[in-house]
């Protein structure tokens, strides 16, 4: 029907392809039948109400009345959610715990390889969001030059950083705080191969000997040019696959499987909301049950962790 755009791509056509291409969308007829084959290809629920909003901005831009209010759309994208409930991807499949990816990670350890940039990298960014329960996109922000090596108030070793937030940006706020403990003590191997805070600090050194451009960026290439934000999430993405993960599992999953493993393990909703940098209430409550995809997970029990 039309070569669908995206809301940047729609942003810098002209006034005259914008008003081309909301004239072949001029029916409503039209728009359900694209929404509906859209639909019909597997797409999520989520996708067709981000066409069907694509469209009523592109129709705005030429000066056309949005459809978005029409009951007949109203009904149509609630069926659709209907059709295709969020949880249904995860159908057939076990979430993964965070530990299964431990022998991708290790790989490459033994001699001659030995742990090279990217493995440091790798490593870094896993274990930085396992343990802060950090969406990828947030790691990527982290900025290198408030990585700092600290005592917390009890006496704990910890590194803080800062990097942008989803609630920091919602509050108004520059930044957002974070923190990752010393954990050589609690790992099975007794080094620092997997130690989150021991990783962040390393790779902090590596990219500051490496750095080749005016950034504060942690995540960078080989020759110090920092990584955009896909290429970071892709990075976990390759770690999944590596590892022979579900395909369904994105690398956003990893959020869901360290909330996933954390419940089983008996943490508390609360704590798990306060790790996140979720509000404490019922509602983030909720939010942190919503990371439970099928609840036979509860049921796995607790040695299949």
């Amino acid at each position: 029907m039309i070569n669908f755009v995206d809301q940047h791509t729609l942003s810098k056509a002209s006034r005259e392809a914008r008003e081309r291409v909301a004239r072949q969308l001029s029916t409503f007829i039209k728009v359900l039948f694209f929404l509906f084959e859209r639909m019909q290809l597997g797409l999520a629920a989520s996708t067709v109400r981000r066409d069907a909003s694509l469209i009523d901005a592109l129709r705005e831009s030429a000066g056309l009345p949005r459809f978005a209010a029409e009951p007949a759309m109203r009904e149509f994208l609630r069926a659709v959610t209907r059709a295709r409930p969020a949880g249904a991807k995860f159908e057939g499949v076990v979430v993964y715990s965070p530990r299964q990816l431990v022998p991708s990670l290790l790989q490459y350890d033994a001699p001659p390889f030995g742990p090279s940039f990217m493995a440091l990298r790798e490593r870094c960014l896993f274990t930085l969001r396992v343990v802060t329960l950090m969406r990828g996109g947030s790691a990527w922000s982290v900025r290198r030059s408030s990585i700092k090596a600290v005592c917390d108030p009890i006496g704990r070793p910890i590194v803080m950083f800062h990097y942008d937030s989803k609630g920091a940006a919602a509050n108004n706020i520059a930044h957002d705080s974070n923190y990752v403990e010393h954990l050589e003590e609690d790992i099975r191997r007794c080094d620092r191969s997997l130690c989150p805070a021991h990783l962040l600090l390393q790779l902090r050194d590596v990219v500051e000997r490496l750095d080749r451009e005016e950034h504060d960026r942690l995540f960078t290439s080989e020759i110090g040019a920092a990584l955009s934000v896909n290429s970071v999430r892709t990075l976990m993405s390759k770690l999944l696959r590596r590892a022979q993960v579900a395909p369904v599992f994105t690398s956003h999953s990893l959020r869901m499987s360290s909330s996933v493993t954390l419940k089983l393990l008996g943490v508390a909703d609360q704590d798990v909301c306060v790790r996140a940098g979720w509000h404490t209430g019922a509602t983030s409550s909720t939010r942190s049950r919503h990371y439970l995809y099928g609840r036979g997970v509860r049921e796995i029990g607790r040695a299949h962790v």
